[in-house]
């Protein structure tokens, strides 16, 4: 079930604004415990399907062709461990693949790790051989690996020796779960508005993954932008919203998509409640809840406090059970 989220302050009492700062204290001590463990994330994006490298692939059967722009390659000891297949000597490489043209890409040298409230750009350009490049439909997927790990006598540093992929058949159920959360926390839109990663706001949400169209620019090069957002008050509410938010809200609300992407964000959260927090609670009512009193004018203390705990617990268990993540996009006409 939608449920609009609209503009209203809401008034609440000094116990629950004591209650905010107590949620926002545990809030952050489980935050600061997920980047120690993200520390050494690197950003790319694998290919499982194919063998073909490069920086640009032609499907003549397709009518058209992906490229990228190369850069400094990052993280070559961790790419190594990878399955051949998906092993490559740029930073951004392209493939072919029964099911669509497949680009994945690879962390360079300075660009921020993955973890709670990173963000970033993917970027390539279509070019036609034929086909309708406005026809073209995309998908994408977060894959999860676990580590195996063992401290070097001489540098004192920890050291990878192996990734092992997370899949939903993994024997772990907390695993499981991880993988899950990090594809539903990591989220994508086509649009950013702001100048610096401090006051960052987006639009267009993508809310279906699995498959989604892209307006390219007039030279058909495409921009997808990521975040995952530091706490659920930032996906949820409003800088309005004093005492409970923190930090520069998800949505840009001087969009024309604003209240689409809203409904879009709130439909979202609710149809992946079991994947998005985690805990016993029935998440998605507390969301109708939530913005129920928020639009009446009363206090949803109370239901901003559950919802954070289980966000922010999601993200305990992501940082419990995954070392590293990866990220693929495939484009192919339908």
């Amino acid at each position: 079930m939608v449920v609009r989220n609209d503009i209203r302050n809401s008034s609440h009492d000094s116990d629950n604004r004591k209650k905010d700062i107590i949620v926002k204290t545990i809030i952050m001590l489980l935050l600061s415990f997920i980047v120690f463990i993200f520390a050494a994330v690197a950003w790319f994006a694998m290919n499982r399907d194919t063998t073909a490298g490069g920086m640009s692939v032609r499907m003549a059967d397709q009518g058209f062709e992906l490229r990228v722009a190369d850069g400094t390659i990052a993280y070559n000891d961790l790419y190594a461990l990878l399955d051949a297949s998906v092993r490559g000597t740029t930073n951004v490489q392209t493939s072919s693949a029964e099911n669509g043209q497949i680009i994945r890409w690879r962390m360079s040298q300075g660009e921020e790790e993955i973890q709670p409230g990173s963000q970033g750009v993917l970027e390539f350009d279509v070019i036609s051989t034929g086909a309708d490049v406005t026809a073209i439909r995309y998908s994408l997927h977060v894959s999860a690996y676990e580590a195996v790990t063992h401290i070097d006598q001489t540098t004192e540093e920890e050291v990878v020796d192996s990734l092992t992929e997370i899949t939903s058949s993994s024997t772990s159920a907390d695993a499981r779960k991880g993988l899950s959360f990090i594809n539903t926390h990591i989220m994508f839109f086509t649009g950013r508005n702001g100048t610096s990663a401090d006051n960052y706001e987006y639009y267009g949400f993508i809310s279906d993954k699995d498959d989604f169209e892209l307006t390219l620019d007039a030279n058909n090069h495409g921009v997808i932008y990521w975040i995952w957002p530091n706490t659920f008050g930032q996906i949820a509410l409003l800088a309005s919203d004093t005492g409970y938010i923190s930090g520069t809200p998800l949505l840009y609300s001087a969009a024309a998509s604003y209240e689409d992407d809203r409904d879009a964000v709130t439909e979202y959260m609710q149809n992946n409640a079991s994947d998005f927090f985690n805990g016993s609670d029935n998440y998605s009512s507390l969301i109708t809840s939530l913005y129920n009193k928020r639009k009446a004018g009363t206090s949803y203390s109370s239901e901003f406090e559950r919802l954070s705990e289980g966000y922010n617990s999601a993200d305990q268990t992501i940082g419990q059970n995954v070392d590293y993540a990866l990220v693929h996009m495939v484009a192919n006409l339908r």
